[in-house]
C-alpha cells in the first residue's frame, strides 16, 4: 500500500543527549529526539519517546485493518493482538516479549 509517510520499518541512532530516527533503507533521517529540558534531564524518557516515534508505521499498518470496512476474523484479530504485542514491546524496550 502506498502512504504518505515514509515506509516503515524506521530505525534508530542512539548518541549521548540524543536519537535520531531514520528510513530503514538508509535514504536520509526523519526526526530527532533530543532531552527534555527538566530537572532530571530523564534519558529513559527520551529513549520511550525515540522507540514510540519510531514504531508509527508499524501502528499504522497494524491499525489499517481495524478502520477499514472489511470483515475481521477471529484468526485476524489474533494477528493483530499479537502484533500489537510486539509493538508494544519494541515501544517498551522489550523486544523479546512481543
Amino acid at each position: 500500500m502506498t502512504t504518505k509517510y515514509t515506509p516503515g520499518p524506521w530505525k534508530i541512532k542512539w548518541y549521548d543527549g540524543y536519537s535520531t530516527i531514520g528510513s530503514a533503507d538508509g535514504h536520509g533521517w526523519l526526526a530527532r529526539v533530543l532531552l527534555r529540558k527538566t530537572k532530571t534531564n530523564n534519558v529513559e524518557e527520551k529513549d520511550a519517546n525515540t522507540r514510540l516515534i519510531a514504531e508509527a508505521p508499524a501502528m499504522a499498518e497494524t491499525l489499517r485493518p481495524l478502520a477499514d470496512d472489511r470483515i475481521i476474523t477471529a484468526s485476524d484479530r489474533e494477528a493483530l493482538a499479537r502484533e500489537a504485542r510486539a509493538i508494544l514491546a519494541r515501544i517498551d524496550g522489550n523486544p523479546k516479549e512481543g
